[in-house]
């Protein structure tokens, strides 16, 4: 059975997995600055904001999944779970076009 690619798997794992990772970096050398006390005011508020973007990304970036099927089953995975739901158990298919 061939299977069928519904969502992009680049782009969700762009998005779930190195986009977060690239962002705990950026965190980081914030944290850095802070520590060495270059310009309080502006790191603090680098920090900030830094946190704000990261629980927008963690709300978005949680629900991310890659999904694909078959002719008999639909497969859900989130990088570290796989379901698999047979097709005569789906009784409704939602998309959210936010990234794609």
């Amino acid at each position: 059975m061939k299977s069928t690619q519904i969502s992009s798997p680049v782009l969700t794992f762009s998005l779930k997995i190195a986009l977060p990772l690239i962002w705990l970096s950026f965190g980081a050398l914030i944290l850095m600055g802070i520590e060495e006390g270059l310009n309080q005011k502006g790191t603090v508020a680098a920090l900030a904001l830094w946190v704000f973007c990261a629980m927008v990304m963690y709300t978005f970036g949680v629900r991310l999944k890659n999904v694909y099927m078959d002719s008999e089953h639909i497969f859900i995975t989130n990088y570290i779970q796989k379901v698999k739901v047979p097709l005569g158990q789906v009784v409704e298919i939602r998309e959210r076009r936010i990234f794609s």
